[in-house]
Parts: C-alpha cells; structure tokens; sequence
C-alpha cells in the first residue's frame, strides 16, 4: 500500500509572468513597485519619461500601464491620452496612481482606475484584481 500526503499541492505555472508597465519620476516609487507586485509573479518594467513609456508600451504590449501624472516635460494626462489614441497601445489598461485627487477626472478621461499616493500593497493588487 501506497502512502499519501493530505492536504499538500505543487503547482506549477508555465505562463509567463504578467508585465506591468510602471511610469514614475520617483525612483523611491518605482522601487516600491517592483517591491509590492514581484512576489505576487508580476513582472515590473519601469521607466521615468513619457517618452521612454509610448515607446516601451508599444514594443512590450504590458497587461497594464500604471502611470504618475506629475511627470516632468511631458504629463501623465498627456500620456494618457497618447495612449489612448495609438492603435497598438489603446486596449492595455491603465491606471493613474497620482498624489492629485483627480480620480473622477482620471476615469472619465480613460484610465481604467485610479490609485492614491501614498500607495499600499493591499490598494494596488485589489485594483489589479479588479482588470481581471
């Protein structure tokens, strides 16, 4: 007779992690990103312009793009839009994480939701769980 554990499973996941596209001028942000999502089997690409971001978008297609609306040069409001107006990149949802209490303005300008600064682990992965 054979012999069997209770109660014990392995699994194994052969998907790839899901990326998140994370665009921040806060290294300290961008650290905790990577901080709150890489146990949870995200992938965390980050980057610091509005310019880095259409770019990287449209080559990595991530699952999500969280984006800061108080970016230097080019805004966040900007990116959003651009966003939203680039066939490659306008079905990727987003969320605007910002310190600004704009998230009326932000969902009715496309963002699929809104995070408020300072951001917990707990907000983040509920809103993640939410595009599922």
């Amino acid at each position: 007779d054979g012999q069997t554990l209770s109660g014990f499973q392995m699994r194994f996941s052969t998907l790839p992690p899901r990326t998140i596209l994370v665009v921040d001028d806060n290294e300290d942000m961008l650290e905790l990103f990577g901080r709150f999502l890489t146990p949870h089997g995200y992938r965390v690409v980050t980057v610091r312009s509005t310019a880095d971001a259409l770019k990287t978008a449209r080559r990595i297609q991530p699952y999500v793009i969280i984006l800061d609306l108080m970016i230097p040069g080019q805004d966040g409001w900007d990116l959003l839009q651009n966003l939203l107006g680039q066939a490659e990149t306008h079905a990727i949802p987003k969320i605007v994480c910002s310190v600004l209490q704009q998230k009326e303005l932000a969902l009715t300008l496309g963002a699929n939701a809104f995070l408020e600064k300072p951001l917990t682990e707990t907000a983040l992965l509920s809103t993640l769980a939410l595009l599922e």
